[in-house]
């Protein structure tokens, strides 16, 4: 075979190679399953139940845990003891900073009548005052030092996680317990930007909840102010009612798109 033969042999089958490569690649391609967020979009929208309101509690001061009368899954009321704080430097702390600012208060009172008989200079009133300054702000820290030993709920709500055991030493800004607010959960779900405007706030929506076979109404509240250009869908929340205790934090539901239109029955009050 000549030369120029087998040239044009070993260009036909890189040619053919590479056909057949690109013919399997737009094969894989389209065989590749479509993401299960898109595939339900033409009737609904998975939904995710969030906690309205959550928070990490942290330490505010130093110190060494005495009690934590909570357990995770528990639920709590507002200003409930959620952690309590061996507080006894700090209330030793406070009772110093009390009889500094008694004695610096007097000293100031005094100063002032003698100031008032000229028997003190101007500067001896001024540096009384600051010293009385001085020890009230010191008052006012302890005080504050003393109030953080105690660790109560901030809203209504449940243990969702305790990081820390009775007995151990913390430090202060030390994560301690995480907790949320499950008595009023958020429905949160994307939406086709094609539906966006028969989106309103305060309309009622139907969401299921398959886990519990059953299903619960919903009120739009927060609509993103900005659409995501990659998936063409709007971020939404709509406030669910939990004051039963029926529903948790991470159920999944479904969301009938076909509701969102404006009718009697969902129509903003």
């Amino acid at each position: 075979m000549s030369h120029r033969a087998k040239a044009s042999l070993v260009l036909s089958l890189a040619m053919v190679a590479a056909f057949a490569a690109t013919s399997l690649a737009s094969v894989a391609q389209a065989a590749e399953p479509v993401p299960p967020l898109f595939q339900d979009y033409a009737n609904r929208a998975p939904v995710v139940l969030k906690a309205k309101r959550e928070a990490t509690l942290s330490a505010r001061v130093d110190g060494q845990i005495e009690s934590i009368p909570v357990v995770f899954g528990q639920q709590f009321n507002e200003g409930d003891l959620l952690i309590k704080i061996r507080d006894t430097i700090y209330s030793a702390a406070l009772a110093r900073a009390s009889a500094i600012l008694q004695a610096a208060t007097r000293n100031f009172d005094m100063v002032s009548e003698m100031r008032g008989r000229a028997d003190a200079s101007e500067i001896d009133l001024e540096n009384a005052k600051r010293d009385a300054a001085v020890a009230s702000s010191a008052y006012r820290l302890a005080e504050e030092d003393l109030a953080s030993c105690v660790i109560a709920a901030p809203f209504p709500g449940r243990v969702l996680q305790v990081v820390v055991n009775e007995h151990e030493s913390i430090q202060r800004q030390q994560p301690l317990m995480q907790i949320v607010d499950d008595r009023t959960l958020m429905a949160h779900f994307l939406m086709p930007q094609t539906l966006y405007s028969q989106l309103k706030q305060g309309m009622e929506l139907q969401i299921d909840i398959p886990i519990l076979n059953t299903t619960v109404s919903a009120k739009v509240e927060r609509i993103s102010a900005a659409f995501d250009s990659n998936s063409k869908t709007i971020e939404v929340y709509a406030e669910i009612d939990n004051s039963g205790d029926q529903f948790r934090v991470g159920m999944n539901g479904w969301l009938n798109l076909e509701q969102i239109q404006i009718t009697p029955e969902n129509t903003p009050k």
